[in-house]
């Protein structure tokens, strides 16, 4: 099975930059994508307001990054609870994941909680829920937004005009 991790970070100015991470289940990385920065000025943070997250990171980042992927996910993992909105234009299950800071596993590591989007298809939902939860007990699945800060990190002091 592969996983698809999709998320957007502020990168300065008021740009964010969407990335996508295609893992196996053991988290080593299959490919890796990301958007140009996409600007978001005051105007539109006051026009979208609460959809905001939805419009930017969902249509502007995360579409155009799930189309381009080369490798095909079994299921796209999100931080955000409005990008399970974008259920409705992949055939995948998208998966809301985060963590349960009140509650830990035998290991002292918070608990994983899985959130989705009603409207997918049931059967592939569950399949990707058992193995998520296999794959929970081995490895930490909210340790891959960190791959994904820090590289795009890397890529804007990359970037950067030198002085």
């Amino acid at each position: 099975m592969k996983l698809c991790f999709l998320d957007a970070v502020e990168v300065g100015g008021g740009a964010v930059r969407g990335a996508a991470l295609v893992t196996d289940t053991r988290t080593r990385p299959l490919e890796f994508r990301v958007t140009d920065p996409v600007l978001v000025d005051e105007l539109q943070r006051v026009l979208y307001g609460a959809v905001l997250d939805q419009h930017v990171i969902g249509e502007l980042c995360g579409l155009p990054l799930l189309e381009a992927l080369r490798e095909t996910p079994d299921c796209v993992l999100v931080r955000k609870q409005d990008l399970l909105s974008l259920q409705g234009s992949r055939q995948e299950p998208v998966v809301w994941i985060g963590r349960d800071e009140e509650s830990t596993q035998a290991d002292g590591r918070p608990r994983v909680v899985l959130g989705y989007h009603d409207g997918g298809d049931a059967a592939s939902l569950q399949r990707v829920r058992d193995v998520l939860r296999q794959v929970a007990e081995h490895y930490d699945l909210c340790e891959p937004y960190e791959r994904i800060a820090a590289a795009l990190a890397q890529l804007q002091r990359d970037a950067a005009p030198a002085r």
